[in-house]
Formats: structure tokens, C-alpha cells, sequence
């Protein structure tokens, strides 16, 4: 399970690096995915730190996912996905380009496994702490 978690928690990472260092290498060529109009450079540049800050926490929570990491990481995951959403099929302002919809799908499958995933972890800590316990009380024995 916890492998699992740090593979979701990886890719999310990667996806949002990716689009992160694009806004900061090609920032009108990127822009162009997300908006038919002009985009100011500092606006993309704000979008490329919220995503550099995004990768990062997706990253430093695979590492050693934690609960309350996986939580914000889920619901991060689950905002973006519900604006984006929103933006692309309801409001029409984002352009349905395929490297839009393929990160929309790849951010509501990790938002939905990691909240899936979030109520397994109480019982797998559970288990750890018996198998920690057992351990203390045979050494004692």
C-alpha cells in the first residue's frame, strides 16, 4: 500500500514538474496550451511556482507518506481538478488540448487513489503498531 501511495504521489510530482519547469523554459509556447488569449509573464510566472511548490509537496510526501501528506496531497489534487475541470468543459476557457486532458485524467486518478488509499492507512499503521508491540513483548519473553 505504501509503495503504491509514493508511486501516485511520484507521478503527480513529476506531472506537475513538468509543467512547471514548461512555464519557466517556454513560457508563451506553454501558455498557448492553457489560453486561446495573451498571458502576462508574471502571471505564468506565478503559475510556475505554484506548480514548482505543488511538485515539491507531492514529492516530499512520497518519500515518507505520512497521513495528514496524503490528505493535503489528495485534496490539492482534488481542487486543481475540480478548476480545471471546470475551465475545460463547463466554462470553455481552458483549450482541450491532449496534454491538458491527459493531466486532468492523470490528477483526478491520483486525487481519487489517494483518498481511496487514505482510508486504508489507518489500518495499515494499526498493524504496524501490533507488529511493533509483538516484538517488544517477545524480546522481554
Amino acid at each position: 500500500m505504501k509503495e503504491h501511495v509514493q508511486a501516485a504521489l511520484a507521478i503527480v510530482a513529476a506531472l506537475y514538474f513538468t509543467w512547471s519547469v514548461a512555464f519557466l523554459v517556454a513560457p508563451e509556447e506553454t501558455a498557448r496550451l492553457l489560453a486561446a488569449g495573451a498571458a502576462q509573464s508574471s502571471v505564468v510566472a506565478l503559475l510556475a511556482a505554484a506548480l514548482m511548490g505543488l511538485a515539491l509537496l507531492f514529492l516530499f510526501a512520497s518519500h515518507e507518506p505520512q497521513e495528514t501528506a496524503v490528505q493535503a496531497s489528495a485534496a490539492a489534487l482534488a481542487v486543481l481538478a475540480l478548476v480545471v475541470g471546470y475551465q475545460m468543459f463547463i466554462a470553455r476557457a481552458l483549450p482541450m488540448h491532449w496534454l491538458t486532458v491527459a493531466s486532468l485524467a492523470i490528477n483526478l486518478a491520483a486525487a481519487a487513489y489517494l483518498f481511496l488509499s487514505r482510508i486504508e492507512m489507518p489500518a495499515v499503521r494499526d498493524r504496524a503498531v501490533r507488529t511493533t508491540s509483538a516484538r517488544r513483548k517477545r524480546r522481554r519473553a
